[in-house]
């Protein structure tokens, strides 16, 4: 297995993976990436830095693809690959406690090196091959872990542990969005990102307003200073977010790549916060008179059909939910606050607080077929994928053609679940017309086809309006 890994990390540090040239920033954040490298340009030094809107993806970068020192930062990976293992069940959260904490709050490296032995069953390699097998399909092509933080004995090459700002920046995307892991790794992994010292958190903080949230792993030696983070603020009656990655080596005596953190961490700032200011908290829908407030009324703003409109537009978000017909309030069979919308009925989980899963939307689908898994069209059915159709083993149902493309384009399964049924022909309770439905797990969808060739040609049911309580 040694053999293996060494085989795999030379082939990664001999340069036959490609590292691509840089991208032209986006527009909105073209003045950061001048303000960035005309820092970096004045630096003695290697630095790279990378900062990302966690809204539109969009990216400045200076040197986002040269791989430098990780320092202590790789510990990210490793905390990801003990939040994989505990879900999977090969150790408990309470196995590991002391040595996680030990490893994100004071950078422990002895405990860093038990949680790889760990994630090998007891042989450091093995975990390295796994923590370097995450890290490539999270799409970490140039960086690399070698060895045990300050083991170089344990090493499976005699090399540096290495990162990009770019793998990092990407890395960070995906674990914010929900992608890089299951929810509960990633509600694990974020909460212990929050354990840095005070000291450490610092350089990053510095520039910062007390009321934002910060998701990071510093590492430092003793010309380095990185550090790589998930950076949270209110905005926009919620909350925004960037990831900001930084890696700061080979600095002469006398230099601080920790204050020159803190200057980038000041630019990127000033930038995000000027695209995305805060707004009232809460607000007041005229059509029905109720109120959305906090992580509804950001999840209700970030998310919306696909018609068309540059970003979210209210009309998609329309689209998608329709109008509050009810304020928040607890659900009596669940304790969980939930608010109904025309279409949908949004839950909020405090155990994902800061993830993409604070919020929900209720298997409103589910709950309204329930007593009709009888009828012909919501048995499953022998089928396959094929050009017009994708099958779905989970239920057992196609997705087909212009429904099938509605799906993918409009948030898939994390929006509107697995398919309940195959297409049929059914009244539509609100105007008493016929349409070809489909039912899923959190939705109903109708074709219109007087609406052929427009976006309406697809619409949502009006699914939280048949379930509102006392309706």
């Amino acid at each position: 297995m040694r053999l293996m890994v060494a085989l795999l990390v030379g082939a990664l540090l001999a340069g036959l993976l490609p590292v691509t040239a840089a991208a032209a920033p986006a527009p909105e954040l073209a003045q950061l990436h001048d303000t960035l490298e005309g820092m970096i340009e004045g630096w003695d030094g290697d630095y790279a830095v990378s900062v990302t809107d966690l809204q539109t993806g969009a990216q400045a970068e200076v040197n986002g693809d040269h791989p430098q020192s990780a320092a202590s930062t790789i510990k990210i990976f490793i905390l990801m690959q003990v939040a994989l293992d505990i879900a999977d069940g090969r150790y408990s959260a309470d196995d590991v406690d002391s040595l996680v904490h030990d490893m994100m709050s004071v950078s422990d490296n002895e405990a860093a090196r038990e949680l790889i032995a760990l994630a090998g069953d007891g042989d450091i390699a093995s975990g390295i091959g796994r923590i370097n097998a995450l890290m490539q399909r999270l799409g970490m092509t140039n960086s690399v872990l070698n060895c045990p933080p300050d083991y170089p004995d344990d090493c499976v090459v005699y090399d540096d542990n290495e990162l990009t700002t770019n793998d990092l920046a990407g890395a960070l995307t995906q674990l914010y969005q929900g992608e890089a892991l299951p929810p509960g790794p990633t509600a694990y992994v974020l909460r212990q990102m929050t354990l840095p010292e005070e000291w450490q958190t610092e350089p990053l903080s510095a520039p910062l307003p007390g009321d934002v949230t910060l998701y990071h792993k510093p590492g430092w030696l003793d010309d380095t200073w990185n550090d790589a983070a998930i950076v949270v603020f209110p905005a926009a009656g919620g909350t925004a977010a960037y990831v900001l990655a930084f890696l700061g080596g080979d600095a002469p005596d006398g230099d601080s790549p920790a204050s020159h953190l803190s200057a980038v961490s000041g630019a990127a700032w000033q930038t995000m916060s000027a695209l995305y200011p805060e707004q009232p908290a809460s607000r007041v829908f005229a059509a029905t008179g109720h109120t959305v407030s906090g992580a509804f009324l950001r999840y209700w703003q970030t998310h919306g059909l696909d018609l068309g409109d540059p970003g979210i537009s209210e009309r998609e978000s329309l689209a998608l939910f329709g109008y509050p017909l009810s304020d928040a309030a607890a659900d009596p069979a669940t304790g969980l606050t939930v608010q109904y919308f025309e279409r949908a009925r949004f839950e909020y989980h405090p155990e994902f607080e800061g993830t993409t899963y604070e919020v929900e939307l209720s298997l409103l689908g589910d709950t309204v077929t329930a007593a009709r898994r009888g009828e012909p069209p919501f048995r499953p059915v022998a089928a396959a994928s094929d050009d017009a159709c994708d099958f779905m083993p989970a239920t057992g149902h196609r997705l087909c053609n212009g429904f099938r493309t509605f799906w993918q384009q409009n948030g898939g399964l994390s929006v509107f679940g697995y398919p309940l049924s195959e297409e049929f022909s059914e009244k539509n309770p609100a105007d008493g017309q016929t349409y070809t439905v489909q039912y899923f797990e959190r939705a109903r969808f109708e074709y219109h086809p007087a609406f052929q060739g427009t976006p309406y040609e697809v619409e949502l049911g009006l699914l939280g309006k048949q379930t509102l309580p006392g309706r």
